[in-house]
């Protein structure tokens, strides 16, 4: 006559009970490294989302200050280029190209290639090909 599990139930319950016992065992430790790597990926993605954010606003400043210097370098050009507009709307000729007894054009025997070639292109006010009379057409 066959063993029934009722018959060795003492044994058998012992026995059932220690396998269970077992499994909800590993099945904790591994819920317990799951929540355990969980938190630690969501720490890490925090930190990276921290650390982009950073790295992008100091990009930001850096773009910002280079924007800033590149305005300012315009201004100072443009600055420059009205005070070169006004002086030849005046009738200022920069100082090589006003006739005097140093100057090329006075002097044909001290003049060389650069200086014919400097005193040439320094146009007058009244010049019809001056800039200052470009700009008031």
């Amino acid at each position: 006559m066959p063993i029934s599990p009722c018959r060795m139930n003492g044994r058998f319950l012992q026995t059932a009970v220690e396998e269970t016992e077992d499994f909800t065992f590993i099945a904790f430790v591994f819920m317990g490294v799951f929540i355990v790597l969980l938190v630690l990926g969501l720490f890490a993605a925090m930190f990276g989302c921290y650390y982009k954010k950073s790295k992008r606003q100091e990009a930001q400043k850096t773009r910002d200050k280079a924007m800033q210097e590149l305005a300012e370098n315009r201004m100072k050009r443009w600055q420059n280029l009205e005070k070169s507009i006004a002086a030849l709307d005046e009738g200022y000729a920069p100082k090589e190209a006003r006739p005097s007894e140093n100057n090329e054009l006075s002097n044909p025997s001290t003049s060389t290639a650069a200086g014919s070639l400097r005193s040439s292109t320094a146009w007058s006010a009244e010049s019809p090909r001056s800039p200052a009379a470009a700009l008031r057409r």
